[in-house]
């Protein structure tokens, strides 16, 4: 195993140097410019020990994925197939279902009416079996409910509704963002693509050329 110790201890010494570093004239500047290449030297070397330590390893994992890469995604493609088709096929029943729910309940409903309108008609009797039988009718329309159709499927498989947010009309959404009415942050620019419209002279409106500048070594 390597000693982190002592590389661990020349970082941290040209880290000191370099806060306490005031460039103010041009023999510390000079002092700076080598004291900035000693520094990305080091960070090669550095890099170069990590490197041969973990470029043995990330190779065989890449190995060991690529190996087991097809099967998993033969087996992922086949998942997706399976569940878009049991997807419809679910949806389908379950709109069915409703459609049997909701005639089921008007049934009971017309029946519960049934037996009060009659339960209404022999309370008018003044026999006491009418008067039983209109009881009996009413407790009747009371204790009728809807029976839940069967669901379709087992416990392990079902359907899972999630809700999302997308942008439908990309238009309105950008005139919100223009009008002051939706932040400019709720959009991110793809800058790959205006980078590249730049480059072939065809450059977006309201696009400009900018300047970043910074120190670059050369070993």
């Amino acid at each position: 195993m390597i000693d982190i110790t002592p590389i661990e201890k020349d970082a941290l010494t040209y880290k000191a140097r370099s806060e306490a570093y005031e460039i103010t004239d041009d023999l510390s500047f000079d002092a700076a410019n080598e004291d900035l290449k000693a520094i990305k030297a080091k960070y090669k070397e550095i890099e170069a020990k990590r490197v041969a330590i973990t470029k043995p390893q990330n190779d065989a994992i890449k190995q060991v994925n690529a190996l087991f890469k097809p099967p998993l995604q033969y087996l992922k493609d086949a998942e997706e197939l399976l569940k878009s088709r049991i997807l419809v096929y679910q949806t389908q029943k379950e709109k069915e279902r409703a459609i049997a729910q909701a005639e089921a309940a008007k049934k009971v409903e017309e029946e519960k009416a049934r037996l009060a309108a009659e339960a209404e008609k022999l309370k008018a009797s003044e026999s006491l079996e009418d008067q039983v039988q209109a009881m009996i009718m009413e407790s009747q329309a009371k204790t009728l409910a809807v029976a839940e159709a069967p669901k379709i499927g087992d416990d392990k498989i079902s359907i899972k509704t999630r809700k999302d947010v997308a942008v439908t009309d990309l238009k309105a959404f950008l005139k919100a963002i223009i009008d002051g009415h939706t932040p400019e942050n709720a959009i991110t620019v793809n800058m790959v693509i205006v980078r590249a419209a730049w480059k072939t002279g065809h450059p977006f409106i309201g696009c400009s050329e900018i300047e970043e500048k910074s120190v670059a070594v050369r070993s």
